[in-house]
């Protein structure tokens, strides 16, 4: 029998972005440290966007960005510090990391367990693109969580304490036929989005059928002044849109997913019946050495984001590999064709890729070196231009902003 008496793990990143108007910098620093019932977790950053316009985010001078201490002693256990916090599917409670959105949220202070009973409180930290929400806000409740039933209730305020209440529950079962998943969400009290006092409310639910070959899935979704920055409920759609932040919406998304494909459609609505969002997808794939992907999908985004794109991705892998990808995206009327093809071999991968803006002529580009030993070490160089583009996950939509110039990153985990 082998006894694990201490485990440590220390990991080290930087990503450098070199380009005519600023030079911006990104270190990271994280170190886990578990020995009996005690485990430690910090995470130091310092991020210099060397933008005067804070377009790029805000400075966070190198400091402790996140830590953790927790004692676990089986049946109950205590964690100190930033803690992440989500309750079913983010309805009353949403505090945690989608690296895709550079999302990044937790609770600062504790959160007592005993089974599956959590008691938490403390205050919310929530970053985007590494900007701070320029809102304090104190959380203070507790939840219980199973396989079948769960019930959440929180108290919320911000400096000067203007808050309220908000509590959700929900109800799941899973068999081998099917699945089914309901949540409803109630909020009173202080509106931090429209500075009053006012009821919120959020209804969700999922439901999927599982044939010899085929899952049918859909879900439905109601949303009212139920956003609160502390949570982040379930958008019900492939792309990741909230279409109106949780604030006025009610929708659907129904798909059918087989071996090697899947097509959805969404639609959300909001007051009066206006007609927020239409989502669609089609997705056909092969696997094998020689495998390929073809998709399909259209986005309408009331004047936020109109959008089709067509893509062929095409793979080859024997001991080395070669992925080649072409892209026709019509994006609010202008033609955005992309091309891009990677060679693999060992652990290096060297690829290039291309998009043309076929109204301002802008032409964006990327050539990328990297190494990785997939264990312990990676580095990367790349140079290219880009002309900025938004990108959407679970619910959360950012610019992210352009950028011509070199980046390099390198990083490093040891673990013992």
């Amino acid at each position: 029998m082998i006894f694990l008496l201490a485990f440590v793990s220390v990991s080290m990143d930087d990503a450098l972005w070199i380009s005519d108007a600023y030079v911006r910098n990104l270190a990271n620093l994280q170190a886990q440290y578990a020995s009996g019932n005690v485990q430690v977790l910090l995470h130091l950053r310092d991020y210099r966007p060397g933008d005067t316009m804070s377009t790029l985010g805000q400075p966070y001078r190198f400091n402790l960005f996140r830590g953790l201490l927790r004692y676990d002693a089986g049946r109950w256990n205590l964690s100190l510090g930033d803690n992440d916090m989500v309750f079913g599917r983010g309805l009353s409670l949403f505090l945690s990391t989608d690296e895709k959105a550079l999302l990044e949220s937790y609770l600062r202070g504790l959160d007592f367990a005993y089974g599956n009973f959590h008691l938490y409180g403390g205050y919310k930290r929530r970053f985007i693109y590494y900007s701070g929400d320029s809102i304090m806000q104190y959380l203070a409740g507790a939840y219980v969580g199973g396989e079948v039933t769960g019930l959440n209730l929180l108290y919320y305020a911000d400096t000067a304490m203007r808050g309220g209440v908000a509590t959700s529950a929900y109800l799941q079962r899973e068999t081998d036929g099917y699945s089914i998943y309901l949540e409803g969400a109630l909020r009173r009290g202080y509106d931090i989005r429209v500075f009053s006092e006012n009821w919120g409310y959020g209804l969700y639910g999922s439901f999927s059928l599982y044939l010899s070959t085929f899952t049918l899935s859909l879900e439905l979704k109601d949303y009212r002044r139920l956003f609160q920055y502390f949570n982040l409920p379930a958008p019900a759609n492939d792309y990741g849109v909230l279409s109106s932040e949780g604030r006025d919406e009610m929708g659907y998304s129904a798909s059918v997913e087989g071996s090697h494909f899947r097509v959805s459609l969404a639609q959300d609505w909001g007051s009066g019946i206006v007609n927020l969002l239409t989502y669609y997808g089609f997705t056909y794939y092969s696997t094998g050495i020689f495998s390929y992907k073809l998709s399909i999908h259209g986005l309408n985004w009331l004047h936020n984001l109109n959008e089709t794109v067509s893509s062929l991705e095409i793979k080859y892998s024997p001991s080395w590999g070669i992925i080649f990808d072409m892209e026709y995206r019509e994006r609010d009327g202008e033609a955005q064709p992309y091309a891009s093809i990677a060679f693999l071999i060992g652990g290096w991968t060297l690829s290039a890729s291309s998009r043309y803006y076929a109204t301002s002529t802008n032409l964006d580009y990327l050539l990328s070196l990297r190494y990785d030993d997939m264990r312990n070490f990676f580095v990367e160089a790349s140079y290219g231009a880009f002309s900025g583009d938004i990108v959407c996950s679970s619910g959360i939509c950012r610019y992210e902003p352009e950028f011509r110039g070199l980046k390099l990153s390198a990083g490093y985990t040891f673990v013992k």
